[in-house]
């Protein structure tokens, strides 16, 4: 079937696209999809110099003109994404993912770029590498192509790796999401990020009033505890933790919520 421009799939619950930057750019303006089809980008044959135009073109399939409520986020992953969604009856979500498993960085000195680059006001001890300079500049153009879908977000979940440089990348995307009530985590080990309280402080986050955070094996170690602890007692406007309890019987509760902390 040969598509004319602006094609429009009325009938699609669910699109999938797995392609160059340029592919992507070229699908984006022929197709239309409905508003509640919910989609899924992911790139493929990546170079550091084409970040900024793989974001660009993904965001082409994303929609403008509603509220997404929720957005996830991974990285230190060999496929990084983003996950926008929206609430309400007609529930969709938009995702854009990097495979960066086969990606072409060629940059001589990684580490000295990143460290005249990106503010660390705790240095990692993680050596830093090409990819990370790709994450570096994918964050920030995802951040500039996806700020006025960002600033409706209420919730935010978390995937990142305790020793990835992550909150140094998601630093302006965070500043977006301007109205951002709750973060959910995805392991309780990301409270012993060097940089996590830098990440979650007032100026970035100033609505936050909710967190959520696995109740796993690393909840209760002195490092995690200490971590929170120190954290709440600077946002005193947090109000309500919720620790998630996973592989319970079917009778039990799956949340232990503290209000007033």
């Amino acid at each position: 079937m040969r598509l004319r421009s602006g094609c429009l799939i009325s009938s699609l619950n669910y699109f999938s696209l797995e392609r160059s930057a340029g592919g992507c750019q070229h699908l984006a303006g022929i197709l239309r999809l409905p508003s509640d089809c919910s989609r899924s980008i992911t790139h493929r044959r990546l170079e550091l110099t084409n970040a900024t135009d793989a974001v660009a073109a993904g965001s082409r399939f994303l929609q403008f003109d509603i509220e997404y409520k929720e957005c996830a986020v991974g990285l230190g992953l060999d496929i990084p994404f983003i996950r926008l969604v929206t609430r309400g009856s007609s529930r969709s979500a938009a995702t854009l993912r990097f495979d960066l498993s086969k990606a072409f960085i060629d940059l001589p000195n990684p580490q000295s770029y990143l460290n005249r680059t990106v503010y660390f006001p705790q240095r990692t001890s993680r050596t830093l590498t090409g990819i990370d300079v790709f994450h570096y500049r994918m964050w920030l153009a995802i951040t500039s192509a996806l700020r006025r879908p960002l600033s409706t977000v209420l919730g935010l979940h978390l995937w990142f790796d305790t020793d990835f440089p992550a909150p140094y990348f998601f630093r302006s995307l965070l500043r977006s999401t301007v109205r951002l009530r709750e973060v959910v985590f995805r392991a309780s080990d990301i409270w012993t990020h060097p940089s996590i309280h830098t990440f979650l402080d007032r100026d970035i986050a100033p609505a936050l009033t909710k967190l959520k955070i696995p109740l796993d094996a690393t909840a209760h170690s002195p490092k995690v505890v200490e971590a929170l602890t120190r954290y709440l007692r600077s946002r005193l406007e947090i109000t309500e933790v919720t620790f998630r309890v996973r592989r319970l019987p079917k009778w039990a509760p799956d949340t232990v919520t503290v209000r007033g902390v």
